[in-house]
Formats: structure tokens, C-alpha cells, sequence
């Protein structure tokens, strides 16, 4: 009888972790593929089994969000961002809960409701802003540039709330993060988005200078497309300056 009880004991994990490696398999062919609606739809039924943990149906929950708003179907899609948020709170997986704030943001965002979505993106900021006073040095480089994504993507929705003010806050909030920790063109686009709300707000002088220099790092980084946008913005910052000679070198 001990020898039985001994041998469902070293039994009953070995099945767990089959069951959990089963999972993370089938979660893993599932974002392979690329028809969204068909993602949505073998989600639903992994969404069905009894045997998810919570970091699981997270997962597949944040995948189903994803998938529809890559179908354009908002609702649904803040529908599974906010049952992972719900998920992700009451099993305390604080990392997994702003993960998913930070999409249902994105989610707002799209649908329109600003509040809604700076209210997300400030609670996943919040989280990683705490991670950051304690965690190790070779870690904090990942994290910094977590927060400076949701920096830009909370002056995102200020700039459509009209609100360049704020905006411009935000964004040189985030400015410093991407300039120590970020790639090449985390720091142009910044510098970028800083100068158009420069334009916004009349101060033409500022935007000149700074769209000057990200041309040039745009043509280092071979961005034609970049290079055309910041051209164009430019023109438009000399033509409201009243340096209309300078702004028809720009196609204006």
C-alpha cells in the first residue's frame, strides 16, 4: 500500500507537467499560424479545458485579444483584455496583469475612449516603474524600454485628445529612456514625434532644428519613407515660420 501511495505521488506531478507542456504545445501552433479568425476560433475551444492554469489562459487570452483586434472586431477584443486583466489579478501575476493593461490601452485607443485607454497604460506603467527600483542592472534595460513604449503610447492618445501639452511630456519622459536604453530608431522616432508636437505648438524653431537632425539619422538608417515624413513636416514648420523660400525646397 505504501509503495502504491509513493508512486501516485511521483506520478501526479509528472502529469501536471505533461498536461502543461500539452498546453504551452497547442498555444504555440496556434499563434504559428496566420488566419486570424481560425486563431480566435481554436482559442475559444483551449479556453474550454478545465486543466489551464492561470498563467495559461492568460496567455491564450492575451493570443485571442491580439487576433481580434487584428480583425478590427474592438469589442471582443477588450472583451479577452480584460478577462486576462481579471485572470492575471486574482492568481497575483503582476506582470501578466500589465501585460494585459497595456493591451487593453491599445485596444481603447482604437475604439476611441482615450480615458479608458491612458487609464490602462498608467497601470501597466505603474507596475514597471516599481520593477525597476529593485530590479538586477542586466534587466533594467528591457524594462526601461517597456516604459518608454508606454510613454509614447499615453502621449498617442493625448495627441488625439488634443492635448499636446501633455503630450510633450510624456514624450520627454520617454526621450531619455530610449536615448540610454533604446535602439537607433526608437531614438530617431522619439525625436521625431517630439518635433511635430513642436510644430503644434507654434514653436517652429524647435521642430526645424530637430527634424534637420532626424533626416539626417533617418538617411543613416536608409529610411526612405522616414526621411520623406520628416521632410514633409519640415517644410511645413519653415512654411508657418514664414521661411517660404526654405519650406518650396520641400516640395511646399
Amino acid at each position: 500500500m505504501l509503495r502504491l501511495l509513493l508512486l501516485l505521488v511521483f506520478l501526479f506531478p509528472v502529469e501536471l507537467l505533461a498536461q502543461a507542456e500539452d498546453v504551452a504545445s497547442q498555444l504555440a501552433k496556434i499563434e504559428q499560424q496566420e488566419n486570424k479568425s481560425e486563431i480566435v476560433k481554436q482559442i475559444s475551444q483551449l479556453l474550454k479545458q478545465q486543466n489551464l492554469t492561470a498563467l495559461q489562459r492568460i496567455e491564450a487570452l492575451l493570443l485571442q485579444s491580439q487576433s481580434y483586434l487584428s480583425l478590427n472586431d474592438f469589442e471582443q477584443a477588450m472583451l479577452a483584455s480584460k478577462k486576462a486583466v481579471n485572470v492575471a489579478a486574482q492568481a497575483q501575476l503582476f506582470e501578466q496583469q500589465a501585460k494585459a493593461n497595456k493591451l487593453q490601452g491599445i485596444v481603447a485607443y482604437y475604439q476611441g475612449h482615450y480615458k479608458q485607454a491612458i487609464n490602462a497604460y498608467q497601470a501597466s506603467l505603474n507596475y514597471y516603474q516599481g520593477l525597476a527600483t529593485y530590479q538586477p542592472k542586466k534587466e533594467l534595460a528591457k524594462t526601461a524600454v517597456i516604459q518608454a513604449n508606454l510613454l509614447n503610447n499615453i502621449a498617442l492618445v493625448q495627441t488625439a485628445q488634443g492635448d499636446s501639452f501633455a503630450a510633450l511630456s510624456s514624450y520627454q519622459q520617454a526621450e531619455p529612456l530610449y536615448q540610454r536604453f533604446g535602439d537607433e530608431i526608437d531614438k530617431v522616432d522619439v525625436r521625431y514625434n517630439i518635433a511635430t508636437l513642436y510644430i503644434s505648438l507654434r514653436r517652429y524653431d524647435l521642430a526645424i532644428s530637430m527634424l534637420k537632425q532626424v533626416i539626417i539619422n533617418r538617411t543613416a538608417l536608409e529610411d526612405e519613407y522616414g526621411v520623406a515624413q520628416a521632410s514633409a513636416d519640415l517644410g511645413v514648420a519653415y512654411k508657418y515660420s514664414g521661411e517660404y523660400q526654405q519650406a518650396k525646397e520641400y516640395n511646399l
